[in-house]
């Protein structure tokens, strides 16, 4: 099991298994996301916006194996939170939950949410060799519900 840490100077992937242990690091600047996949080499990261490759309204899918950007997501404002399954990646901004095919990065779907700042959303995982769906839960316009959408 790892667990990806922003800082304000780049980002850290702990290995839990090994006591905690920092397997890691990238001190790319400062990051106010990271999203691992499982315990992958795939990131989704987001910037604290303290440089201009840094932005809080991009998303870069980077493989740590290689040290390379795959791609860079812009948005027209600031990304509250990131998820990502085998299946799709969700960014999730203040009133709205973007669903891309992980695989093409290709839009597929766009949410309309209510004012979600604090970025509360799940994804599911998607039970392997082949997913056959995959569940997204967002804050419903209703207090106290959620949407599940498949």
């Amino acid at each position: 099991t790892c667990l990806a840490v922003a800082t304000r100077r780049g980002f850290r992937i702990y290995s839990c298994g090994a006591g905690g242990v920092c397997c890691y690091e990238d001190a790319c600047g400062a990051v106010a996301l990271v999203e691992m996949l499982f315990c992958t080499s795939l990131l989704a990261i987001v910037g604290a916006g303290d440089e201009p490759t840094l932005s809080p309204r991009r998303v870069s899918v980077v493989n740590t194996t290689t040290r390379t950007a795959i791609a860079h997501l812009s948005f027209p404002s600031a990304v509250v939170a990131v998820r990502m399954n085998r299946k799709r990646l969700v960014v999730v901004l203040e009133t709205k939950a973007l669903v891309h095919d992980l695989a093409t990065l290709q839009l597929l779907e766009t949410l309309e949410t209510p004012p979600n700042l604090a970025g509360l959303c799940a994804l599911s995982p998607s039970p392997e060799p082949e997913p056959e769906s995959v569940h997204l839960a967002v804050p419903a316009s209703t207090q106290g519900n959620v949407l599940v959408y498949d």
